[in-house]
């Protein structure tokens, strides 16, 4: 589906700047809005028109300093110099930056992480003809402190798809217009909601028995985790085990990814399964699950399945930001469990 925010980007990417406006641009929305795919798709653009682009993606690459995310990245130079030395041959330079909330308090209680790419920003926008793009979550933009530099730049909202985008893509799979339940219909104007209703979607779904987030990954849970088919070397329960393992990982480390090497002994065939089915991803070394509230969904399932204590967890987090969408997927759970009771 291709997307509004895609144009915005690329018109303002490509524009004079206005009086007194800096070089970066934020591109805005709450989870699952569909922002890295939108920054995806500009990147793509951009390559095919020749315009030097650099892309980083913050929930991926987690460093304590500019040296160390060059190092990562392997660039021969460092960043100012290579960006410069661009800058003299190109009409514009353009570095994305996505999910740049991975490194807020939401998310990561390290603060050198963000530390070092509000340094590298600062550097960046000081040189002619360059521009940057971040993408960022709304509640993160809004209540971390350390992104309020960000909260005075100009800004691209992400919003959702309309009901004739989401129809379309339900009518390919054979959903007729007049049998989409009006909850379902808002759920899936989420571009995420929507990508991962198609993967747990067949002729047998009751369209009404989702209405939540929950709903959804409750099936993506049942069909490629507690059903791990009878030609695979995999088992279930060690699947169960591993998704549980990585996400208490991801929660002691505080970051959506984690080295994978501790879970490639035990779980090798769990561990290829779980990227072969789209669960987890893996790269340099690093795994993530494919999407972060799907990291708040196991997180939340294992907490419930163990009848841990909420209030102790609260009392015993106090971390700000970070325990409040694990929090939310858990009451989520329990509120769940109350109604199947």
């Amino acid at each position: 589906i291709r997307r509004k925010e895609t144009n915005d980007l690329l018109q303002w990417i490509k524009s004079p700047l206005g009086k007194d406006e800096q070089p970066v641009v934020l591109l805005v929305g709450g989870a699952g809005s569909g922002k890295t795919v939108i920054l995806k798709d500009v990147f793509l653009e951009l390559k095919e028109t020749n315009i030097p682009t650099i892309a980083l993606k913050a929930d991926r690459l987690y460093a304590e300093s500019i040296t160390e995310l060059q190092n990562k990245i392997d660039l021969e130079d460092s960043f100012e110099k290579v960006v410069r030395t661009l800058s003299k041959v190109s009409e514009r330079v353009v570095v994305l930056i996505d999910q740049i909330d991975a490194l807020s308090q939401s998310l990561s209680a390290k603060r050198e992480y963000l530390d070092a790419y509000n340094l590298l920003v600062r550097k960046l926008i000081a040189i002619d003809r360059v521009r940057v793009v971040i993408s960022v979550r709304a509640y993160d933009l809004d209540y971390d402190n350390e992104l309020k530099f960000y909260k005075n730049q100009k800004s691209f909202k992400v919003g959702l798809l309309d009901a004739v985008q989401v129809t379309k893509v339900l009518a390919k799979l054979g959903i007729s217009e007049n049998d989409i339940p009006g909850q379902l219909l808002n759920l899936l104007q989420t571009p995420h909601h929507l990508n991962v209703f198609c993967k747990v979607y067949d002729p047998q779904t009751n369209l009404r028995s989702i209405t939540t987030l929950h709903d959804l990954y409750q099936s993506l849970w049942v069909q490629k985790i507690a059903k791990v088919p009878s030609t695979s070397p995999a088992s279930s329960d060690k699947c169960t085990n591993l998704v549980f393992v990585i996400a208490e990982k991801m929660h002691e480390e505080q970051r959506i990814s984690t080295p994978s090497k501790p879970f490639l002994g035990s779980f090798t065939y769990e561990f290829d399964y779980l990227k072969s089915s789209g669960i987890v991803t893996e790269m340099d070394k690093e795994v993530q699950f494919f999407h972060q509230t799907f990291f708040d969904f196991a997180f939340a399932k294992q907490f419930v399945q163990n009848g841990n204590s909420v209030t102790s967890y609260i009392l015993e987090n106090h971390q700000g930001l970070f325990i409040r969408s694990s929090l939310k997927m858990i009451i989520g759970f329990l509120r769940e469990q109350d109604h199947d009771g």
